[in-house]
């Protein structure tokens, strides 16, 4: 029996691992992209003992065209390709004229970019069969203008609208798209960042961090109950209803404070 296929980006850990375990779970072969290759292996073996999932990786920088293409091409050409999970990111701190102009370019080709050609690689097949996911893991930053993570949340934002899009235009043909958007979530996204995790993570509060499993059990409760936009906990939607319902002029005093708080709070400092 053929099994249907779901293709996953940055799925080493957190949450795209916590899909990779959720599709494996539900009788789904994997495609799977990332940049540690010992990680990721061991990530496919146990799920392949675990589920008997077949899988199939893909390794390197998605900001490199070669591999980009390569990925690109075969998702196309995957007539069992079920569900896509654009989920490779990552974030650089920092005022935007401190960065390197060429992280911000990688940046904006790995956030939109790439989302966007595996995305229209993923319609063709999902389309034929009249049936797909596709979720594109934005970022509750993508509802706030930071001011220390300009590209971050600005492409974020770009994955939203482009969810809410094409969810709207091809819910009439079978296919599922969202954008999912978390707030805190425990994992080694923000130790990579150089942030103590043991301080960064709060157990309560408005900034109470879930844990990548949680996120990702919302977000297939989301997508069952159709939702274009889905943003996991109650301290996470209340934080993004409060950015379209306090006036810009308000948020721009809050982020600027917020900002300010940050920079001078140990927990929050960057190790160089």
């Amino acid at each position: 029996m053929v099994k249907p296929v779901a293709w996953i980006t940055g799925a080493t850990s957190g949450i795209g691992a916590a899909f990779a375990e959720h599709f494996a779970s539900q009788g789904y072969d994997l495609v799977l992209t990332g940049r540690r290759e010992l990680q990721l292996r061991e990530l496919a073996d146990m799920l392949k003992v675990k589920y008997g999932s077949q899988f199939r990786l893909f390794l390197g920088e998605l900001s490199d065209e070669a591999v980009v293409s390569g990925i690109e091409s075969a998702l196309r050409n995957d007539k069992n390709a079920r569900v896509l999970i654009n989920n490779a990111g990552f974030a650089a701190y920092g005022g935007f004229h401190d960065g390197d102009l060429t992280i911000h370019r990688r940046m904006l080709t790995v956030h939109c970019d790439v989302t966007v050609r595996l995305t229209h690689a993923a319609l063709s097949p999902m389309l034929a069969a009249g049936d797909g996911i596709i979720i594109n893991v934005a970022s509750l930053a993508g509802f706030f203008p930071y001011p220390n993570h300009t590209m971050y949340s600005a492409t974020k934002t770009f994955m939203i609208n482009f969810s809410e899009s094409l969810g709207i235009r091809y819910r009439q043909n079978g296919l599922k798209i969202m954008a999912l958007c978390p707030g805190m979530t425990i994992t080694d996204f923000h130790t990579r960042m150089g942030l103590d995790a043991d301080k960064v993570y709060k157990k309560s509060g408005l900034e109470k961090a879930l844990t990548a499993q949680k996120v990702v059990q919302k977000a297939i409760r989301c997508l069952n109950k159709e939702k274009l936009v889905c943003v996991p906990g109650w301290n996470n939607r209340l934080l993004k209803s409060c950015s379209r319902l306090v006036p810009r002029k308000i948020l721009y005093k809050i982020m600027r404070t917020w900002i300010e708080k940050r920079r001078n709070h140990p927990d929050f400092k960057i190790r160089q």
